[in-house]
């Protein structure tokens, strides 16, 4: 048997337990229809009736049974192979009325399973005041509480007489009885999963009284009884998974009081107590697992003897007395020690854990949002104890926090209107239910249309533990800028021609489970227009406000943000062109038919500022027309570049300029990166450098035409009734021919 394999089978019926299959052409399912102690529908029936049959059996419980089990005449005991079925919603509790044991599994082949019952209130002397078991026992969503184990009194001490009538002992009491495993003894093999183990106890019974002797010293007295395994005591093969123990204790017995005499006798020694929650000598497999608030004078929680190999995994060990493992034992992605609370478990007004539901079966402790095992955790099993999913990061412990989405908060301001080159501060706030720590992201999108690529898209990403820190990252065109670290001391500037921000003016602020971002953004002619205001969070596992519309992405909307050109009167003013230069151009191509780079410079001026500068255009062909020719076409509030295809139909490249690409037809070919946009600090000029290389489909004698167009749809005065300005010639050949040559053309503005 692969006990540790075994832990993740979570389903289970009688027919299959610890991975053994049993025999199942005769198996019987027998039906418990009342609370009775004995008789025909009992519990005890059942079992009665299971153990008659050699196969293995079910008990299961009637749909509308609930209550409580109470055992008023003896232990349940069981010598068949059996599963005991309750429901996930039923609630069925099975109780030994704190007088007697519950259940007793006897023989070594012996297989058990019980599953969704509350287990309560057992009491037995030495061990085992739930479960006795010497089989193979299973228990999967048993609470187990209230179950209490105590040692035998030990028995007081006797003089002895010789002949003479004198003593020649006088006896020490006896030592106390131990008590061991007060839910489950067993020395057979044992798994738990999803399992709760609250406010058992293991007592150690008192030490007996020393004799009297009234002529001379008294008896000593004797040492009180050993306490090991608040909870469970394991001498077998043990695997436990997604399982809380908590409250559960082991409390050494007294030592017995010294008998009377003229010298009285000295009072034993208190017994010792280990394992406030689980004893076990033959090691132990966890697996995220939950032990707090248990108590023993060593191992608080968990005692691994020697000779056992232990293997404790994604567990969360905190808030017990007595330290909480001693031994030695395999750890990987654990949190052991500290308070209760700093482990950021949910916690009473004492300081105790809060056990209590929070879904699913079993009672369990919850974890606070600021808890510093959330998200740090590994391991294979897809659910915690309540049946919940874990995350991709999951929690450490029984118990995954639920992934609640983010919030934006707040955004500021609304709705409001700035001129280019004004200071404008955004601020956005974000919560996420479980830390400030959690948030991943945080976006501010201003622009026409939700769209990266337009207008200004800028992202915050903080450091992983300190959200006060990270990266701002702005979106220029088809990509993002390389991003800059925030704060003081920072030189950095982010500018895509929408907005530049400096980094040593962002600010960013935490307050409880919030983050609050400022960024004072100075305003650049790409945002001229009426802008949307999109704000979006994401969290650690990729959740974003559920308040947003489902179909925007997780962005929240808030409202427009307008911007003015810097200078707008109260007419509005045409924009004009300047002088190509060169004016006439002549290019001789390559055997390969490439013409070297030849830079065309012009500018485009508008009184009313850049910013209400629309497009820039330069066309170069036989006519002006888009059809086989150069037209490239130029827009400063994105900072694109087209050039129309052979046809004239389609806009070919649209990259931003100064960045990586080509753009060609048959006529030109141009390299994006070298494309150069010029400002003279007016902020009413843009100068553009075309560097250009004609290509066979431009052969010939070419004409050059300039256009510029403001946000009116208002062109150069200059220019023909579409707007174009001829401003100079450009003449292409083949090889080593030499150009034609031609007179020198106006370019409108001589």
């Amino acid at each position: 048997m692969n006990l540790f394999s075994s832990l993740r089978c979570i389903p289970f019926t009688g027919a299959l337990l610890l991975g053994v299959e049993a025999t199942s052409a005769h198996a019987a399912t027998f039906s418990v229809s009342n609370l009775n102690d004995s008789g025909a529908g009992s519990l005890r029936a059942a079992v009665e009736l299971a153990n008659a049959d050699a196969t293995a059996d079910t008990i299961s419980f009637a749909l509308d049974l609930a209550g409580t089990v109470t055992l008023s005449s003896a232990p349940l005991v069981i010598t068949s192979s059996v599963s005991i079925e309750g429901r996930a919603n039923q609630r069925v509790s099975i109780s030994g009325n704190n007088q007697r044991r519950l259940f007793s599994i006897t023989g070594a082949s012996t297989q058990v399973s019980l599953s969704y019952l509350t287990v309560a209130n057992g009491y037995a002397s030495s061990q085992g005041a739930a479960i006795l078991n010497e089989g193979s026992l299973r228990v999967q969503a048993v609470t187990f509480s209230g179950n209490v184990v105590r040692g035998v009194t030990g028995r007081p001490g006797r003089i002895i007489f010789f002949p003479g009538s004198r003593p020649t002992i006088v006896g020490q009491g006896e030592a106390g009885g131990n008590a061991r495993g007060s839910a489950i003894y067993s020395s057979g093999s044992l798994v738990v999963a999803d399992c709760t183990f609250a406010n058992n106890s293991a007592i150690g019974g008192t030490g007996g009284t020393g004799a009297s002797w009234a002529s001379g010293s008294g008896g000593a007295g004797g040492s009180g009884g050993r306490a090991q395994g608040g909870a469970i005591y394991s001498s077998g093969a043990l695997g436990i998974t997604n399982s809380t123990f908590a409250n559960n204790s082991a409390v050494g017995g007294a030592g017995g009081k010294g008998g009377n005499g003229r010298r009285p006798g000295s009072a034993g020694l208190g017994g010792e107590s280990s394992a406030g929650a689980i004893y076990c000598t033959q090691g132990v497999k966890m697996d995220s697992c939950t032990l707090c608030g248990n108590s023993a004078n060593q191992g608080g929680a968990l005692n691994i003897e020697a000779t056992g190999i232990a293997q404790i995994y994604n567990s969360l060990l905190a808030g017990n007395n007595g330290g909480d493992v001693r031994g030695s034992f395999d750890s990987r992605y654990n949190f052991i020690g500290g308070t209760a609370m700093q482990a950021g478990l949910r916690t009473t007004n004492t300081g105790l854990p809060l056990l209590q539901y929070n879904g699913g079966p079993t009672p369990t402790v919850a974890l606070l949002s600021i808890s510093p095992v959330i998200n740090v955790g590994t391991t294979t099993l897809a659910f915690d104890q309540r049946g919940m999913l874990r995350d991709a990061a999951p929690d450490i412990g029984a118990f995954e926090l639920p992934d609640i989405a983010p919030r934006v908060e707040s955004l500021s301001p609304l709705n409001v209107s700035d001129k280019v080159g004004a200071k404008r501060t955004f601020s956005i706030t974000v919560s996420d239910p479980k830390s400030a720590s959690e948030i991943k992201e945080i976006w501010l999108l201003l622009n026409e249309r939700l769209s990266w690529n337009a207008g200004a898209t800028l992202i915050y990403v903080p450091k992983t533990t300190t959200p006060t820190k990270g990266q701002l990252f702005l979106r220029s065109g088809d990509a993002f800028l390389p991003p800059v670290d925030i704060g003081v001391g920072s030189r950095a500037v982010l500018d895509n021609g929408a907005v530049s921000i400096s980094a040593r003016e962002v600010g960013v602020s935490v307050s409880g489970n919030s983050v609050t971002l400022n960024l004072p953004l100075t305003i650049r002619d790409g945002l001229v227009g009426v802008n949307r205001v999109f704000a979006r969070v994401v969290n650690k596992a990729g959740l974003t406000d559920l308040a947003a519309i489902p179909s925007d992405g997780g962005y929240r909307r808030f409202g427009n943000y307008t911007v003015t050109p810097q200078f707008n009167g109260a007419t509005n003013s045409v924009p004009t062109l300047s002088k190509l230069t060169p004016t006439n151009t002549n290019t001789s191509l390559s055997s390969a038919g490439l013409g070297p780079v030849q830079n065309f410079t012009f500018s485009a001026a508008d009184a009313d500022g850049t910013g209400d500068i629309e497009s820039i255009w330069l066309m170069a062909g036989k006519a002006p027309n888009w059809k086989n020719s150069a037209t490239f076409i130029y827009t400063p509030r994105t900072r694109r570049l087209t050039l129309r295809s052979d046809d004239g139909n389609t806009a070919l490249g649209g990259g931003v300029v100064g960045t990586p690409g080509i753009i060609e037809n048959s006529q030109v070919r141009v390299d994006l990166s070298k494309v150069r946009i010029v400002t003279n600090g007016d902020d009413k000029t843009l100068g553009i450098i075309l560097p250009l290389q004609a290509k066979r489909g431009l052969i010939g004698q070419n004409k050059v035409w300039l256009r510029a167009q403001d946000n009116e749809r208002a062109t150069a005065p200059n220019g023909d009734a579409q707007g174009y300005v001829q401003s100079g010639t450009w003449n292409v050949v083949q090889g080593s021919a030499s150009p034609m040559k031609t007179s020198q053309l106006s370019n409108g503005n001589s």
